[in-house]
C-alpha cells in the first residue's frame, strides 16, 4: 500500500514539472532581455539639430591643421566628445522594423563599447556591440566585432551569421 501512495505522488509532480520548466526559461529570457547595463547613461541634448562644439571648434581644426603639415599625425578623441557628437546624430533610426535611439560609446583601454536602445514592438533591451580596433601594417583602421549582446543576452553568433549574409 504504501508503494502506491508513492507511485500516486510520483505522478502528480511529473505534470507540474514539465510546465514549470518551460516557464522558468521564459522568465530567465526575458529578465536577460530587459536587463540594462549600469554604464548605459546616454547623453541627452535639449537641442539635437545644433551641431557639436567639439566636433566643430576641437576635432575638426587639430584634423585640418595637422593634415596641412603633409606629415602622419595622431588625434586625440574623448569619450564625452564622441558621445556629444553621437548624442546629435539623428535619432531614432529605423532598421528592418526595429528603432534604435539614445546611443552611447564607452571607450576602454583595448576596447570601443557601443549601446543603443533597441526598440521593437514587444521589448526595449539595450543593444551593446563591442569592438577593438586595430591599426594594420598599411596604415588601415580594422575593426574587429568582440561581442554582440541585447540585455544581458550574447548573440555574437547570431549577429556573425545575420552579417556574412
Amino acid at each position: 500500500m504504501k508503494k502506491d501512495s508513492e507511485k500516486m505522488k510520483n505522478k502528480k509532480i511529473k505534470p507540474y514539472f514539465w510546465i514549470v520548466i518551460p516557464v522558468v526559461f521564459v522568465l530567465l529570457a526575458i529578465a536577460l532581455l530587459i536587463h540594462k547595463p549600469k554604464k548605459y547613461a546616454p547623453l541627452r541634448i535639449a537641442d539635437q539639430n545644433q551641431i557639436s562644439a567639439y566636433l566643430t571648434h576641437q576635432l575638426m581644426p587639430t584634423i585640418y591643421n595637422n593634415s596641412q603639415l603633409d606629415e602622419p599625425f595622431e588625434v586625440i578623441i574623448t569619450e564625452e566628445g564622441l558621445n556629444d557628437i553621437i548624442a546629435r546624430w539623428r535619432q531614432p533610426m529605423n532598421f528592418n522594423n526595429i528603432t534604435f535611439a539614445d546611443p552611447q560609446a564607452i571607450l576602454t583601454q583595448n576596447q570601443i563599447i557601443l549601446m543603443a536602445t533597441a526598440n521593437t514592438s514587444f521589448a526595449s533591451p539595450i543593444l551593446t556591440i563591442r569592438i577593438a580596433p586595430a591599426i594594420n601594417l598599411f596604415g588601415q583602421l580594422n575593426i574587429h566585432v568582440d561581442s554582440v549582446s541585447l540585455g544581458a543576452a550574447g548573440i555574437t553568433g547570431l549577429a556573425k551569421s545575420m552579417g556574412n549574409k
